[in-house]
């Protein structure tokens, strides 16, 4: 039975709930916004575009990492982080103290065990309660979380 939904916002949480939910089912999307993203939508003037709101955001779920690293079309619009290679995949880094999102290929998530750079596999595969003590009385700064800050990251842009 196909069934009448209406989603009021159409941000990143209303945009998910419609795409789960859209398979069978007639979606209406309601937004106070021209257009969809909410906090992660784009501006433009005749000069100039730019994105505001949440320049980043820490996906630690699986089932997170999964939608957000699902593909929405068979173009490929960046290259891996690592290799340089063709790619389009965002992952978080490994390391509970890093988290770093960036590009990483299949090749390169295999061979560094879905991490940025050495010291974070490293790190990564340290029993938790080792992670832990050495995370003690270290704040993160936002520096972790931007690419363009990344000392460990070859191809970034």
């Amino acid at each position: 039975m196909i069934q009448n939904i209406a989603i009021i916002g159409a941000g990143i949480s209303g945009l998910s709930a419609a795409r789960n939910l859209v398979e069978g089912n007639n979606i209406i999307l309601f937004d106070k916004s021209r257009g969809v993203g909410g906090r992660m939508s784009t501006r433009y003037s005749e000069a100039y575009e730019f994105d505001h709101g949440a320049q980043y955001f820490t996906a630690k779920d699986k089932r997170f990492k999964a939608l957000l690293s699902s593909k929405i079309s068979e173009d490929v619009i960046a290259n891996c982080h690592q290799c340089g290679e063709p790619c389009d995949e965002h992952v978080n880094c490994d390391n509970e103290a890093c988290h770093l999102l960036f590009i990483q290929c299949k090749s390169c998530q295999e061979k560094m065990n879905t991490c940025c750079s050495n010291a974070c596999k490293e790190i990564a595969a340290l029993p938790f309660e080792v992670q832990k003590e050495l995370r003690k009385g270290k704040g993160n700064s936002n520096k972790i979380f931007k690419k363009g800050r990344s000392e460990v990251l070859t191809f970034k842009k």
